[in-house]
């Protein structure tokens, strides 16, 4: 019987599909494709990195990229947007295959996005401060709080859930300035690397909530992009510590809302803009400790 049942699924496997000689696949069927950073910074970067290989190295071969099967229409969308090559087939491929390296790849980001497709919006007339927040998870408890304390300081809130992926692009390409809870709307900012942009100075400040625990955040992609960079923390919550120190839970609540000091925000600004030296800070409230 057990013989049998092997057989009759050895008889149901659909049949590989195999590609023609001239063409080379890349694999990104192990990424989860789950928002628009892992798209950019996975899949647009290395697709480009090994196209541009390949060319020089292969004349005449094209790249196709693999993705899972049945992938979100938002994903086909964007990579038609990033004209990528890409098949999602359900059965086994058989082709030629090609890999990237994934350590330390940071350093290449210039040269990889450094020349801008053609397709890509150009920037508009006027500079934008933008402020980024999220409408589903790690959201920003004292959003309206935060938003007053932004708009007197010239930042318009967007919500990128809400937007095509030409008008998200087209308004990180035109901020100067860029406040944002950390999540994959800042992926975008790879392309502010690029030759139409270069030259043009921006800051950063990403918003961490309390329990997530990532170090580095965009830090070092703003930093390689010529970039300044600020973090600010939410405010600590006793089941924040719990979990993450008490329980050893570091991912139990990476996506839970939060609340953040608006000030801690204004005086990351000021950080980024040059007008406060992190360094010899005194607080003028009453309420924090010197």
């Amino acid at each position: 019987l057990r013989l049998k049942s092997r057989l009759a699924k050895f008889l149901r496997r659909p049949r590989p599909v195999s590609l023609d000689l001239h063409t080379i696949l890349i694999d990104f069927r192990h990424i989860h494709l789950c928002n628009i950073a892992h798209l950019v910074h996975d899949v647009y970067f290395e697709y480009t990195l090994c196209k541009r290989a390949i060319a020089r190295l292969f004349p005449g071969k094209e790249l196709v990229a693999l993705i899972p099967d049945s992938p979100p229409s938002w994903v086909c969308a964007v990579l038609d947007f990033f004209h990528v090559n890409f098949v999602s087939p359900d059965e086994t491929v058989r082709g030629t295959a090609v890999y990237a390296k994934r350590e330390r790849r940071i350093g290449l980001l210039p040269s990889v996005f450094g020349s801008t497709p053609e397709h890509l919006p150009a920037p508009a007339a006027g500079n934008l401060k933008v402020f980024l927040d999220r409408k589903n998870t790690r959201r920003i408890i004292n959003s309206a709080e935060v938003e007053q304390t932004l708009d007197r300081r010239g930042y318009r809130r967007y919500l990128f859930e809400d937007m095509s992926v030409q008008d998200q692009l087209a308004i990180i390409m035109r901020a100067e300035s860029i406040v944002a809870v950390h999540g994959a709307a800042i992926g975008w900012i790879c392309f502010k690397g690029s030759e139409r942009h270069r030259g043009s100075p921006w800051n950063l400040v990403e918003i961490f909530s309390p329990g997530f625990t990532l170090v580095r955040g965009y830090r070092e992609t703003a930093s390689v992009l010529g970039a300044r960079w600020a973090g600010v923390r939410g405010r600590l919550t006793a089941g924040c510590l719990r979990d993450t120190d008490g329980r050893g839970l570091p991912h139990a609540r990476a996506f839970e809302d939060f609340s953040v000091d608006p000030l801690s925000i204004e005086r990351a600004i000021d950080v980024v803009e040059g007008r406060m030296d992190p360094l010899h800070y005194v607080s003028d409230r009453d309420d924090l400790p010197t």
